[in-house]
């Protein structure tokens, strides 16, 4: 069905849509799925299990603007919630790296944040740059990377090609049980007891671990030992929500018109701002 439909305004991004909106609508509305994690400032759920947080609202305002609802599946396995977008078990997916062998199995929608790269370490550790890959190998450094993440095409390609290089790195599965603590749990511990020099992680897990008002409870230590130290090597690329292409191709091309209209009417800018004042806005291409 062909959507038809105004941009959104400025105010209709605060509130979500507005009274005198004329969209086209399937009734009953349709529901696009969601992986929802989490995590500080980007999602979570509330006490009362309500999802908020920057990608949520964005989702949510892009889902409307191409005439769906949106619903959270709740999944802590980046390696699962890649499998369930190719096989069309979700439709949406945020946070996603651009590499040309995804397109197999997704559709690139637009960019919805940017990639902050950190790599966790012990405090005594803190003067350590990473500036280039070659600052990975020095002698007696091992690090931390997640299975199945795309940290940055040089780094992607050395470590597929060069196994002197990947000597240097141990891989971890994202758990797949319900506990999001599971695995930044056993990285900090790795961290403090020196069994890895640090752990290359993103700007949110950063954040989880030395904000998030839990993380004592449930990381079982208290991590005021571990500092963050950016990843300048991959530089500040964006990372996209992705469909499943799986999901069909009319609606994938509604997402992408109210992408568009999002970006162009500045809807897109006002939820940002609400939540990252300060913080650079990703590009729009």
């Amino acid at each position: 069905m062909k959507l038809t439909r105004r941009a959104f305004s400025m105010a209709s991004a605060a509130a979500g849509y507005f009274a005198g909106d004329r969209r086209v609508r399937a009734s009953p509305r349709k529901v696009l799925r969601m992986r929802g994690i989490d995590q500080v400032t980007r999602m979570r759920r509330d006490a009362g299990g309500n999802w908020t947080g920057c990608e949520v609202e964005l989702a949510r305002a892009l889902c409307d603007g191409a005439g769906y609802d949106l619903e959270m599946v709740h999944v802590t396995n980046w390696s699962r919630s890649l499998k369930m977008l190719e096989e069309g078990d979700i439709d949406l997916l945020t946070a996603v790296s651009y590499r040309e062998s995804r397109t197999s199995f997704l559709d690139y929608v637009g960019p919805f944040d940017i990639e902050e790269l950190v790599i966790l370490v012990r405090e005594e550790n803190g003067d350590a740059r990473f500036e280039t890959l070659d600052d990975f190998t020095r002698p007696g450094r091992l690090f931390q990377i997640a299975s199945n993440a795309a940290i940055e095409p040089e780094f992607d390609r050395r470590m597929a090609e060069d196994p002197d290089f990947a000597a240097h790195f141990i891989t971890a599965a994202a758990t797949a049980q319900p506990d999001r603590w599971n695995m930044m749990r056993a990285t900090v511990m790795r961290v403090q007891r020196k069994r890895i020099f640090g752990a290359i992680t993103d700007w949110y897990s950063y954040r989880t671990v030395k904000f998030d008002p839990d993380r004592k409870t449930f990381l079982g230590t208290d991590p005021s030992d571990i500092v963050g130290v950016p990843g300048t090597f991959a530089g500040r690329s964006p990372t996209y929500i992705a469909a499943s292409l799986q999901t069909g191709a009319d609606i994938r091309a509604a997402l992408h018109e109210s992408y568009r209209d999002m970006r162009e009417s500045g809807a897109f800018e006002a939820i940002w701002g609400r939540w990252f004042p300060d913080r650079e806005m990703p590009p729009a291409k």
